[in-house]
């Protein structure tokens, strides 16, 4: 959660300080994408929560820039892009 100070200095911020924020922002958001990717690799077995709420448990089959590819255990035809952050090692 913001604290009181960070809140007040952000809407004290001009839109070029903003825009230098948001840059630094998605900077951190690359860095710790590439550090929760690291955490897996190729073959391993991994689960999400899909967008209609179940649990699937999948197989990682790529790993791409930004999202890992992965295949359903048991259903070959049913794969996802899921983003790193999203998944959970078995």
């Amino acid at each position: 959660m913001l604290s009181n100070e960070i809140e007040k200095n952000i809407f004290s911020m001009t839109r070029e300080d903003i825009n230098k924020l948001r840059e630094l922002i998605r900077y951190r958001m690359e860095i710790l994408n590439i550090e929760t990717k690291a955490l897996f690799k190729e073959g391993q077995k991994v689960h999400f929560t899909s967008k209609s709420g179940e649990i699937e448990d999948c197989i990682i089959e790529k790993i791409n820039k930004k999202y890992i590819i992965v295949r359903h255990q048991t259903i070959s035809h049913k794969r996802w892009n899921v983003s790193p952050s999203l998944l959970t090692a078995l």
